[in-house]
């Protein structure tokens, strides 16, 4: 009787296969769901990526670095099914992500379910030399110009089947280090392409949001547990007395991503341990 009771609780007057639906639902499974990931040998796309790859994910990943390939080469725990899953298009052989290019990678891999796009760089050198930081925010403003040219070409790509997800990945804190004028700027450009873009698609089907990284661990040789990043400006703002994981990114990434997160839209989550 007891169980009986905690089970309407929990899940109203529903059927067992209602409720056993809602449970998975909140699994975070993408078997048979096709993801573009742009950036996606940044930190938090190749974390992402090998997250959706052990959910059964089919992904294509733009890499304008080549690092995702060359971690997949070194990678021993892909086995060939997993391999078979994974489209890599890259800077050096097809050029940035326009809107031709977006064209193309749908026309050999078919419709999408779910976009997530990292404008980040990971710029966490806050020593360095003025060469990298030009290079860094180069590459900053290319990112985000990237996303705002190919929004609208991504209309066309989703299937009609189920929901189309696009994930906006502003740049996180470290970014601000490099150049605080342009991580500001292209940070709240991102926020307006997501709410733009959620305004514009939803009458597709199209749930659009914006996730907004704050300091996090897992670089520079410091991770989550560390209470020191060797900088006192960001040590006195760490509310949590600690950096964030990369975790903490991608479990959010995978919510907001998921069925779980069917009435989400337009939305810009900050995940930054309450310093905004």
């Amino acid at each position: 009787m007891e169980n009986a009771i905690v089970n309407l609780v929990l899940n109203g007057l529903s059927s067992e296969k209602a409720a056993r639906k809602r449970s998975e639902e909140t699994s975070f499974e993408f078997e048979g769901k096709s993801v573009l990931i742009v950036n996606g040998g940044s930190i938090f796309g190749s974390a992402i990526s090998s997250f959706l790859i052990s959910r059964g994910a089919r992904l294509v990943i733009y890499d304008p670095c080549d690092d995702m390939s060359d971690m997949l080469k070194r990678s021993p725990s892909l086995d060939v099914g997993e391999r078979e899953k994974i489209k890599i298009y890259t800077l050096e052989e097809y050029g940035l992500m326009t809107q031709q290019l977006l064209l193309r990678i749908l026309g050999e891999c078919g419709p999408i379910d779910m976009v997530v796009q990292d404008i980040g760089v990971g710029g966490s050198e806050m020593s360095a030399l003025s060469e990298r930081k030009a290079l860094l925010n180069k590459r900053l403003v290319e990112n985000f110009h990237m996303a705002r040219n190919i929004s609208e070409t991504l209309d066309d790509g989703f299937t009609r089947k189920r929901p189309g997800k696009i994930l906006y990945i502003a740049p996180w804190a470290w970014d601000k280090h490099v150049d605080a004028i342009i991580y500001e700027t292209i940070k709240a450009s991102t926020i307006a392409l997501a709410k733009e873009n959620s305004r514009r698609m939803h009458d597709l089907g199209v749930m659009v949001n914006c996730l907004v990284p704050g300091y996090i661990g897992g670089i520079r040789g410091l991770s989550a547990r560390d209470k020191k990043t060797s900088n006192p400006e960001i040590d006195s703002i760490l509310k949590m007395r600690r950096l964030g994981d990369v975790s903490d990114i991608v479990n959010m990434v995978a919510f907001l991503i998921s069925d779980s997160a069917k009435y989400v839209t337009g939305q810009v989550i900050t995940v930054d341990g309450g310093i905004s």
